[in-house]
């Protein structure tokens, strides 16, 4: 009687362990990436206000960024929200925003995966600089999002930030 209490004990316990795993760890990865995005894009904001402020022009940014290819994103397909922006690497967001914004700016987000950066040719525009991380499956859905939050369990939407808010975002499900 003594080794099936024991057994049954093992078995909640493993029960327990593999639910922390599978339900508290990919939402502690979300959370993390939602905070670390969000303190990219808020340093990256006080580095906006201060180029803009800085030049009338809001033309400070480095010449060679402004080479790249452009890359359409659009927030949502109906109202062709967002534009034309170019990817910066993780050495160019290190240049413009450390150490002034931003003790250490991250490379990847919560599951492992790279954070893109993009940026705005013309600083002035609406539409100036993206932020966003793939999700828990490390595969982008595309270039064009519609604008709100999804379902935090499903870990493998793309997180977006753009110009000061989110444009994908998990929400915790209401229960029914």
């Amino acid at each position: 009687m003594m080794k099936f209490l024991i057994g049954i004990v093992v078995l909640a316990a493993g029960a327990a362990v593999g639910w922390f795993f599978l339900m508290v760890l990919p939402a502690g990865k979300q959370k993390q990436t939602v905070a670390m995005t969000l303190n990219v894009g808020t340093a990256w904001m006080y580095w906006l206000t201060d180029e803009v402020g800085d030049s009338s022009s809001g033309s400070n940014v480095n010449a060679e960024l402004m080479t790249r290819p452009e890359t359409q994103i659009i927030f949502d397909a109906n109202k062709k929200l967002g534009g034309a922006y170019r990817k910066l690497d993780y050495d160019d967001m290190t240049k413009l925003l450390k150490p002034r914004y931003l003790q250490d700016v991250p490379r990847v987000d919560g599951w492992g995966s790279e954070l893109e950066f993009y940026l705005s040719d013309n600083l002035l525009n609406s539409y100036v600089m993206l932020v966003r991380s793939p999700g828990s499956d490390g595969k982008f859905s595309g270039n064009t999002y519609t604008m709100g939050a999804f379902d935090s369990k499903n870990a493998a939407e793309d997180i977006v930030w753009a110009d000061g808010y989110f444009v994908r975002w998990p929400e915790q499900s209401k229960a029914p």
